[in-house]
């Protein structure tokens, strides 16, 4: 008996002297927040006059932007020859970089699909 709590000691004092340097190293990565965190609202406009609310819900971690943005009704989008069509209100996960060059500007590219077809969006901010 005596020699399995001496061996259950040691085994113990072991796995102290192994495990505490090892969680010790252990740290929390910071990730640094940029400019385009938060929520922004404003209008997109379109053909004929038209506008449309558009609200970003984004989030801007070590030079990623991701996030929603909620495109509201109203946004009436010509065609040309083939018509026209105002887009429903939708809703689309938008994903990002910042500029290496400059933190304060990010180009983002997306495509919403409407009614079958494919409209293409890209962002300079």
């Amino acid at each position: 008996m005596k020699k399995l709590i001496i061996g259950m000691m040691v085994a113990l004092v072991v796995l102290s002297a192994v495990a505490i340097p090892a969680l010790a190293r252990t740290q929390t990565v910071s990730q640094e927040v940029g400019p385009y965190e938060g929520i922004f609202e404003g209008y997109v406009y379109g053909s004929d006059g038209s506008r449309a609310p558009l609200k970003l819900i984004l989030h801007h971690r070590d030079g990623i932007v991701y996030g929603w943005a909620r495109l509201g009704e109203g946004l009436f989008v010509s065609g040309g020859r083939c018509g026209g069509m105002s887009l429903p209100g939708t809703a689309q996960f938008v994903r990002g970089e910042s500029l290496s060059s400059d933190a304060r500007s990010i180009e983002v590219e997306t495509q919403f699909e409407v009614r079958g077809f494919e409209i293409d969006v890209k962002l300079d901010s």
